[in-house]
């Protein structure tokens, strides 16, 4: 893995691990979850060749990336560049489908680099063999805004919104348990899931919020297994960072900011669910969230993107998916 997916990895871990299920309970069934967890972890795969599939991708638009119909990467925000590894949206080898979709950037007090009116996207996988870094390329993507808008004035950015659908091969060693045969919801399902779904994260929050580390990992160890498979991550390290989680966790008090702005997203296909913010800047991101005052100037949030299914022959939710993202935001954005 090179050094900047390691960075990249090391940070997605650190969000990940603050995660689990249950209402507490006893020492006795503390001691119990985190041997359970423990040893789930033990059972972590390594193969001689493991490769990290990422999407780079540099443009002023917004934009969002979906692979297999999971949202990867998205800007509606002040940065240009993104990297972002995909494994996680990868449950097995073979056909993967991306999709493009992105708007010109519209307003100029927001974004002033009105000069920069290209997107790209770079498609690639590396791993390690013989000692280098072995880099293959998968798919590139390019797109030129045009000077002038259709009736011929300078560039308003006004134009409509650009989709882009392909497919690509993937070759990776695992094969995820996920939402394969999950069931499928469909649009007219959301009134009625919202609120089912709301109490999920409900008690995701309460138990961070109430020192439960151990039952906090547990409900998402799935989604957290599955992350830490598809990253090639050794036992022991996974190991030291659910540990790490728990303590942290329960050493201190800390609090979500309050549940608010959202809708229910369906993804994955059907199979998916999420709660996302529909206020800008934060249109799409997680619900939970997590705020840190760094100066006068700017803000840390912390974002956990939780995704639930509904596996085969249950009536109950699961998170199946759990995803970090740590952004800077004006202080007077802070919640």
């Amino acid at each position: 893995m090179s050094e900047i997916f390691k960075f990249i990895f090391l940070l997605t871990i650190s969000l990940v691990f603050f995660t689990g299920f249950g209402d507490g309970g006893s020492e006795t069934s503390k001691k119990a979850i985190t041997k359970m967890l423990n040893e789930k972890l033990g059972t972590l795969k390594k193969y001689k060749k493991e490769p990290i599939y990422h999407i780079n991708v540099d443009t002023v638009f917004d934009f969002e990336v979906r692979i297999n119909d999971i949202i990867m990467v998205k800007k509606n925000d002040e940065k240009i560049s993104y990297l972002q590894h995909i494994n996680e949206a990868i449950l097995e080898s073979g056909e993967q489908t991306l999709n493009i979709r992105f708007t010109p950037a519209y307003d100029l007090k927001k974004n002033p680099f009105r000069e920069h009116t290209s997107f790209s996207l770079e498609l690639e996988y590396d791993y390690w063999g013989k000692g280098d870094l072995i880099k293959n390329h998968v798919y590139n993507y390019y797109y030129d805004l045009p000077e002038l808008d259709s009736d011929d004035k300078k560039r308003l950015y006004k134009q409509k919104p650009i989709e882009i659908n392909t497919i690509f091969k993937a070759e990776v060693p695992y094969k995820l348990n996920g939402w394969q045969d999950s069931k499928v919801f469909k649009a007219e399902d959301i009134k009625e899931l919202t609120p089912k779904v709301l109490t999920v994260y409900k008690k995701i929050k309460k138990q961070f919020e109430s020192q439960q580390g151990e039952s906090f990992n547990n409900l998402v160890s799935k989604g957290s297994y599955n992350l830490y498979q598809a990253l090639y991550l050794p036992p022991p390290t996974a190991k030291k960072i659910l540990n790490d989680s728990i303590n942290s966790i329960n050493r201190k008090a800390k609090k979500f900011a309050a549940i608010k702005d959202y809708k229910l997203e369906i993804s994955g296909n059907g199979k998916l669910l999420a709660l996302v913010r529909t206020d800008s800047p934060n249109k799409g991101e997680g619900v939970l969230r997590e705020y840190y005052a760094q100066n006068k100037i700017f803000h840390r949030v912390s974002i956990r993107q939780v995704l639930l299914h509904m596996p085969k022959g249950s009536d109950k939710f699961e998170v199946i998916m759990y995803r970090g993202l740590i952004k800077n935001i004006p202080a007077e954005e802070g919640e």
